[in-house]
């Protein structure tokens, strides 16, 4: 697939407790190549975590009272019609998400010719009263 990237800001914000969503518009390819969250106060709480399409890729917890900065490269790629998410929890976290967005005439890959091999559940003998 020749295609001509271009560096785009996927989404990028700053404030409390938010959930950001941009979808792959048809048509294109998305890589999420950058993770950033700075953060000015943080709570017990407090994270960041990256969804793409339905799968959380990205977990960064923040001490209580951090004051730091997070930088990440990552290789997540989301194909038309999917989402990537963003969410922060906190009191004032800053975040962006980048990466490249390219022209896709080929779509997602069919995964219907994965092998799933499923292994039968082990019981596992319970401790005996003592």
């Amino acid at each position: 697939m020749a295609s001509k990237p271009y560096s785009v800001r996927f989404m990028s914000g700053r404030g409390s407790t938010r959930q950001e969503i941009f979808t792959v518009p048809e048509g294109k390819r998305a890589v999420v190549l950058h993770i950033a969250t700075v953060v000015f106060a943080a709570a017990a709480s407090s994270y960041c975590t990256v969804i793409v399409h339905g799968a959380a890729l990205y977990y960064q917890p923040f001490a209580p009272g951090a004051y730091a900065g997070y930088f990440e490269a990552v290789r997540f790629v989301a194909y038309e019609r999917e989402t990537i998410s963003c969410t922060v929890a906190g009191p004032d976290v800053a975040y962006s998400v980048d990466g490249y967005l390219l022209e896709d005439s080929v779509g997602r890959p069919d995964d219907a010719d994965n092998e799933v091999i499923v292994y039968p559940r082990i019981e596992l003998p319970l401790p005996q009263p003592t």
